[in-house]
């Protein structure tokens, strides 16, 4: 919810919710309007009754329905399960019809979860990955935001990203600081001080307003 950038009042799809639908009890918490669906109608009609037992019953809206038969334009954000299959189908027609206002978070199997689970092949999404969140039990979770750029001081500390565009400056290139590269804020000092980056492998140091001008988008 964090690297979505979560909001009241925001209309959210949870694809795969399950017998519990963990997620879109959260989000419908959080003060989103929820759509959770599922194909499987064992899971929507367990599903409901956990609603009703909740009193959240009003609060999500349960559907009987194939993640890819779904019209995602009208949503801001849409969290996509790791069992949901198939996954890669799902995530290319969201991005296409959400366009660049809206988020898509989904799950990733990793390590002995590749045995149960299939993983999407990142390099054939039609969006880089914005954040990417490695978490216990063998899955991270992966946000895509098809057209989110932001500069390096909004970076995250140890978040992979790729140089979009750069000022000219004369001290950017003697610092292999171009756009294609890919770049790693490792540190920054308080009170707008520093930012200390790996480009390359190569640590730089740039200060605020110089960072500030550094437009950044997600990488792998």
């Amino acid at each position: 919810m964090k690297i979505a950038g979560i909001e009241p009042g925001m209309r959210v799809m949870q694809v795969g919710c399950g017998p519990y639908p963990f997620s879109a009890i959260m989000l419908a918490e959080k003060g989103c309007r929820v759509e959770a669906i599922d194909n499987d109608p064992i899971a929507i009609e367990k599903a409901g009754e956990v609603l009703e037992k909740l009193g959240l019953k009003e609060k999500i809206d349960l559907k009987l329905i194939d993640g890819y038969e779904v019209e995602y334009g009208e949503f801001d954000r849409v969290f996509v399960a790791m069992h949901v299959e198939p996954k890669d189908r799902v995530l290319q027609k969201a991005i296409s019809e959400m366009g660049g206002k809206g988020k898509v978070v989904f799950r990733n199997p990793r390590g002995l979860l590749k045995l149960f689970y299939s993983g999407v092949q990142l390099k054939k999404l039609p969006s880089p990955i914005f954040s990417r969140i490695k978490e216990k039990l063998g899955k991270e979770s992966l946000c895509i935001s098809s057209c989110r750029v932001k500069n390096l001081t909004e970076a995250g500390f140890g978040e992979e990203l790729i140089i979009k565009n750069v000022p000219a400056h004369p001290l950017l290139p003697a610092l292999g600081i171009r756009p294609g590269k890919k770049v790693c804020l490792k540190g920054r000092q308080y009170f707008n001080g520093p930012f200390l980056a790996l480009v390359d492998g190569r640590k730089v140091a740039l200060g605020f307003d110089l960072a500030q001008l550094i437009e950044v988008q997600g990488g792998e």
